[in-house]
């Protein structure tokens, strides 16, 4: 069985690991919300899917360009 004082010394551990983890935590926060705008999950999550969204449409906005551009030149002769 642990002695009083090696349950203190675990204690104290614990409490130090505790606020390490409880400062890390609000420093990404503080960085999320510098550098977004926003540290709340939901507005970053928005944000990137709002991201996918502009990303998908450029892909098909380029496919559809490089369509059309095949199209208009009848066959392929091999150039862009």
């Amino acid at each position: 069985m642990a002695s009083s004082d090696e349950r203190e010394r675990s204690n104290r551990r614990t409490e130090g690991d505790l606020e390490a983890q409880l400062l890390t935590l609000y420093a990404d926060r503080e960085r999320l919300h510098r550098e977004l705008g926003t540290a709340d999950p939901d507005e970053i999550l928005a944000m990137i899917r709002s991201l996918e969204a502009q990303l998908d449409a450029l892909y098909r906005e380029k496919e559809n360009t490089f369509v059309r551009r095949r199209g208009s030149n009848g066959s392929s002769n091999g150039r862009g």
